[in-house]
């Protein structure tokens, strides 16, 4: 893939999309909202999800639904049991060239029903609470924009290693099985999605974080990823180049696609992660309690665009994870470090197991790799086939 620019990311968008449902986001509009970004909502929506709780609605509803317009929301939600927060208009979204903040339109209206999500929420005692929490069994959220307007601002100027964004909690928190995260957009995060609960799923999702895509620690089952695009679109939006740009380079320097701890099986399917630190990280979970106390999958399909590292690998449960059809490319304005890093687990966890098969790891006129492939010391495991390495374009 060649080097991406703004242009390409929306064509890849689009391609890597085009099997996504159209939403089916029905429900009684709540009277009321503001929808210019002005004022606050978040008593009106905050009632609605609990007004929409099965056992307070007739069956077939538990769905809150918002048309198209910015909703400022200046506290955390949380959707109880059953509950599904969706926009009407079916997602996700391609910002480039769209601002979604306040005061903005795009062709003379907004594209998306867009949670505005300012500064306020970082206010005690909200400072480490997700925005919204998936709480109970079987709540979702689908076909919503998720946006920072307090988020520093892409400029030029600045040092070589970037200006560091404002580190705002995880945008969605899954705590409970059978949740879904479909078709939403986020741009201006700091971290976007947490996965704490097997049985979950998270899909054709346009992320924009600086920090962490997703993050997943903790689900005693399952868990599905599919269609993720980890890009820069604070800067797309902005009509900043992202290879100049300061959000990026600290991105660059500091990001992450994906992060896995504990996980009983999870299965990741077509991503792209580009210009970020490192596609993804897997290691052994940072909470003590933790048992087992890191993860095993597949991941299929994963495209590493401009990172500094592809995939780094500290520990897996003996299973492993194995990959195929991957295509890692380096980072030609800070150097690619390693396709695929060793680190080596903390103190009494499981070394890494890692089996790749199939794909291309390029050096190409952008830059190489200094180093391919770590060493993996034993009892680690790395095995490679399949694989093109050091091809010029």
């Amino acid at each position: 893939m060649r080097r991406i620019t703004a242009p390409a990311v929306a064509i890849a968008v689009a391609v890597v999309f085009s099997r996504a449902a159209d939403a089916a986001c029905v429900a009684t509009p709540i009277p009321g909202l503001n929808n210019t970004g002005t004022a606050d909502n978040w008593a009106l929506i905050n009632q609605a999800l609990q007004d929409a709780r099965p056992e307070n609605t007739p069956p077939g509803r538990g769905v809150v639904g918002l048309p198209p317009g910015r909703y400022l929301v200046n506290q955390p939600l949380t959707i109880p049991t059953g509950v599904t927060l969706c926009g009407t208009a079916p997602g996700p979204f391609d910002v480039a060239g769209i601002n979604p903040g306040p005061g903005s339109t795009h062709l003379g209206k907004t594209v998306a029903a867009t949670l505005l999500i300012p500064a306020a929420t970082l206010n005690p005692p909200y400072q480490n609470t997700p925005f919204l929490t998936l709480s109970g069994q079987g709540a979702g959220v689908t076909d919503i924009l998720f946006h920072y307007p307090d988020q520093v601002v892409p400029a030029v100027t600045g040092p070589p290693e970037g200006l560091p964004p404002i580190i705002y909690p995880f945008t969605i928190q899954m705590n409970n099985a059978s949740q879904k995260v479909e078709r939403c957009t986020v741009t201006n995060a700091y971290q976007f999605l947490m996965m704490k609960s097997g049985r979950t799923t998270a899909r054709d999702l346009n992320i924009g974080a600086f920090g962490v895509g997703i993050y997943v620690d903790g689900p005693a089952d399952h868990v599905t990823i599919a269609n993720t695009i980890h890009s820069v679109f604070w800067d797309i939006y902005a009509g900043v180049t992202y290879f100049d740009s300061q959000l990026s380079r600290w991105s660059a320097n500091n990001g992450y696609g994906i992060i896995l701890y504990r996980v009983d099986h999870v299965v990741i399917e077509n991503t792209l992660v580009v210009f970020r630190y490192a596609a993804s990280f897997i290691g052994a979970s940072p909470t003590a309690q933790q048992e087992p106390y890191s993860g095993w999958g597949t991941v299929t399909d994963l495209m590493c665009d401009l990172c500094q590292y592809g995939i780094i690998a500290s520990s897996t449960e003996p299973t492993g994870y194995q990959f195929a059809n991957i295509q890692l490319v380096p980072n030609p304005t800070f150097g690619g470090r390693r396709a695929v890093s060793y680190v080596a687990p903390p103190p009494g966890k499981h070394e890494p197991s890692i089996l790749l098969n199939g794909g291309c790891i390029r050096n190409d006129v952008f830059g190489g790799w200094d180093q391919v492939f770590d060493t993996f010391p034993p009892p680690a495991k790395l095995v490679h086939v399949n694989i093109m390495c050091g091809i010029d374009y």
